[in-house]
């Protein structure tokens, strides 16, 4: 009967840790994944943000350059430079949006 018992008991304990071991494994799969999808996640968010600033830039002078030639009612050509530098940006800033999505 003692006998019986300390193999019950060998055999719990090998299942126990059995199972820890199983279910560390898993863990570890579990935070790799997580941290490669986070990573991944934290990428794309980064790039989408500095599409936002190059799109929001670009957009700006592209305005700017617009009220430059309604002020000067187009006697001078100031405004070319920025109206050029802006479509630029809202080009570079669309196409790389297209090429994260």
């Amino acid at each position: 009967m003692k006998r019986k018992k300390a193999q019950n008991k060998e055999y719990g304990n090998w299942i126990l840790e059995t199972a820890t071991v199983f279910f560390k494994k898993i863990v570890q799969e579990l935070e790799f994944n997580a941290k490669k999808k986070l990573d991944f996640f934290l990428g794309r968010l980064k790039a989408s943000l500095y599409i936002f600033f190059v799109v929001c830039f670009g957009t700006v002078l592209v305005m700017l350059a617009f009220s430059e030639l309604i002020q000067d009612r187009m006697v001078a050509f100031p405004w070319v430079g920025k109206l050029s530098m802006g479509l630029l940006l809202l080009i570079i800033g669309l196409v790389a949006g297209k090429k994260i999505e």
